[in-house]
């Protein structure tokens, strides 16, 4: 798996998972610890990552950039 992208919340990563999954591309998020503990709004942590696998990375990045989702 490869990061594609980053996100300040775990609402606009989930959007673009949906996003991309509608395209038939694979995608998992992970979200480090201190964005769960300390959710503070409008606050970016870089804690939630959005990976795709190798393969599909530089459409997810076509995809995301197109949609404004990068």
């Amino acid at each position: 798996m490869k990061e594609i992208a980053q996100f300040p919340t775990i609402e606009e990563a989930y959007i673009a998972k949906g996003m991309l999954e509608s395209y038939g591309i694979s995608c998992r998020i992970e979200q480090n610890g201190l964005s769960s503990v300390f959710p503070a709004p409008g606050a970016y942590n870089g804690g939630i990552t959005l990976y795709v696998a190798e393969a599909q990375a530089e459409e997810a990045a076509n995809l995301l950039k197109e949609h404004g989702d990068d």
